[in-house]
């Protein structure tokens, strides 16, 4: 079981894990009140960004899957949303959810 989010690179993108140096655009994106309009409606505080970006690596160590971060390589522009592509089924009844993403604003 992995415990940390494996790099993945492909011809256009790079996904990799979190990072503390991401803190200040994952702020930014989840205070930004058009990014969560379909997702809770209610913009987070600094507070709430931070404990999300923990959680994001917590996930790969305590589960062995989670989030990853996207970059597109022709402008290493971010792309917005964390991305859960590395999830197992563990039960029918509750079959993962969704994958979103956008891009970053700036």
């Amino acid at each position: 079981m992995p415990t940390q989010a494996p790099v993945i690179e492909t011809e256009r993108l790079i996904l990799r894990g979190h990072r503390a140096e991401d803190f200040e655009a994952i702020a930014a994106q989840w205070a930004d009140p058009a990014v969560v309009k379909y997702i809770g409606g209610t913009p987070s505080s600094r507070e709430a960004s931070w404990s999300r970006l923990l959680r994001y690596p917590g996930h790969w160590q305590m589960l062995g899957f989670g989030y990853w971060i996207l970059y597109e390589k022709n402008n290493g522009a971010k792309v917005r949303l964390p991305v859960r592509l590395g999830w197992r089924i563990t039960s029918v009844k509750s079959p993962p959810r969704s994958t979103a993403w956008r891009k970053w604003a700036g």
